[in-house]
C-alpha cells in the first residue's frame, strides 16, 4: 500500500531547502564577487623594494636615501645616525614622519611609506637662479642643464666660463633606463618619463655637483672617441645623496659624452643613457675646444670612477627642473 503524502509537510521543507539554496547561492556570489573587485596590492617604489626596518637589523643605499630623503619633512626632529645603517634615531625618525602625515606609525620603511616619501620629498628644489659665477669657488667652467619632469624632452644645455657667461649651448638628453628589472637594448629610444634619479640606471640626478674633463673612456661606440667630463662629487641637492665622494657613492659613473650610435642622425632623439647625458658628437668636440683653449680647462686622466679623486675638479654641473619632479 502507498504511503498517504502530507502536503503541508512536503511544501514546508521544499521550502526550508529552496530557502538554504538561496543563501548558499548569495553567499557564493558575494565572496565571488568580493574577491573579483578587491584592490590590488600596493606595489613598492623605486629605489625602495623591501620592509626597512631596525629590527630586520637593514643596511644598504635604500637606508642611505631614506635616511635623507625623510630629513626633508617638516615633521621630522633633526637626528644623528650611521650612514646606512637602520638604527634606533631612523626608527624614531620614519615614526615622526608617519605620524605627521596620517600614516601608520611602525617605525618601518613600509610600502604606504615609501609611497609617501618619494611624492613629497624626492624633488630637491635646486635652482640655479641664486647660483654664484663658477670662478668665485676656484672653478674654470660650468654647465647647466634644465630637464623636465618627462626625460625624454631633450633641452639647451649652457657652457659658462668662470664669471658664469654662457659661451655655447647645446642640446642634451638626461634620460636613463625605462625598468630597473629589464636590461634594454643598444641603443634604446623611448618617449617615457624614465626611471626615478635614485634608482641605479635611471635618469641623471639633479643638483649642484663638482665636474672635470678627462680622457676618453676607450669605448667608441658607447661613449665616442672624444674626452668626457665625470661628475666627481654632490655639493648640493639630489647629487649630494647619490654621488658623495667621501663614502661610497649610491650612484657613479655619471658623465657628459656622447656615442656612436648606429643609424642616428643629429635631427633625431638621442638614445637614452643608463645616467649618464648624451649630447651631440660634433657638440661634445665644440664643448671641449672651447675648455681647453679658451677657458685654460686641462685634460685630466680617466680616472674611471676610483676613489679618491685627489685632483680639484675643473668644472661645476648644475642640474635643475623646470616642471616640477
Amino acid at each position: 500500500d502507498s504511503i498517504p503524502l502530507n502536503r503541508e509537510f512536503f511544501d514546508g521543507q521544499v521550502a526550508i531547502s529552496m530557502g538554504l539554496l538561496s543563501v548558499s547561492i548569495f553567499i557564493t556570489l558575494a565572496a565571488f564577487c568580493s574577491a573579483t573587485i578587491s584592490q590590488p596590492q600596493q606595489e613598492w617604489h623605486p629605489p625602495f623594494y623591501r620592509v626597512l626596518s631596525e629590527q630586520k637589523r637593514s643596511i644598504g643605499n635604500d637606508v642611505q636615501i631614506l635616511q635623507h630623503l625623510v630629513q626633508r619633512s617638516e615633521f621630522v626632529s633633526s637626528f644623528s645616525y650611521s650612514l646606512g645603517t637602520f638604527g634606533s634615531t631612523t626608527t624614531t625618525a620614519v615614526m615622526e614622519y608617519q605620524r605627521g602625515n596620517g600614516l601608520k606609525e611602525t617605525g618601518m620603511l613600509d610600502k604606504p611609506t615609501a609611497a609617501s616619501l618619494m611624492k613629497l620629498h624626492a624633488c630637491d628644489g635646486f635652482s640655479p637662479v641664486n647660483l654664484t659665477a663658477p670662478g668665485d669657488t676656484g672653478h674654470k667652467y660650468g654647465v647647466y642643464i634644465p630637464v623636465y619632469r618627462n626625460r625624454s624632452r631633450e633641452t639647451l644645455g649652457s657652457l659658462v666660463d668662470s664669471k658664469g657667461k654662457v659661451v655655447y649651448t647645446f642640446i642634451v638628453r638626461a634620460h636613463g633606463w625605462d625598468s630597473r628589472s629589464e636590461h634594454p637594448s643598444w641603443p634604446h629610444y623611448s618617449t617615457t618619463d624614465g626611471l626615478n634619479e635614485f634608482t641605479s640606471n635611471g635618469n641623471t640626478m639633479t643638483g649642484l655637483s663638482e665636474f672635470d674633463l678627462q680622457g676618453p673612456e676607450g669605448v667608441d661606440h658607447l661613449y665616442g672617441k672624444w674626452p668626457i667630463h665625470r661628475l666627481i662629487r654632490g655639493i648640493h641637492g639630489n647629487s649630494v645623496v647619490l654621488n658623495n665622494d667621501t663614502r661610497k657613492p649610491v650612484r657613479f659613473g655619471i658623465l657628459l659624452h656622447t656615442g656612436e650610435w648606429p643609424n642616428w642622425v643629429p635631427s633625431n632623439p638621442m638614445p637614452n643613457s643608463a645616467g649618464c647625458m648624451h649630447v651631440h658628437p660634433t657638440d661634445l668636440q665644440m664643448i671641449n675646444a672651447i675648455c681647453v683653449n679658451q677657458l685654460g680647462v686641462e685634460v685630466r686622466p680617466n680616472s674611471f670612477g676610483q676613489l679618491p679623486y685627489t685632483p680639484k675638479p675643473q668644472g661645476l654641473l648644475a642640474i635643475y627642473n623646470v616642471d616640477g619632479c
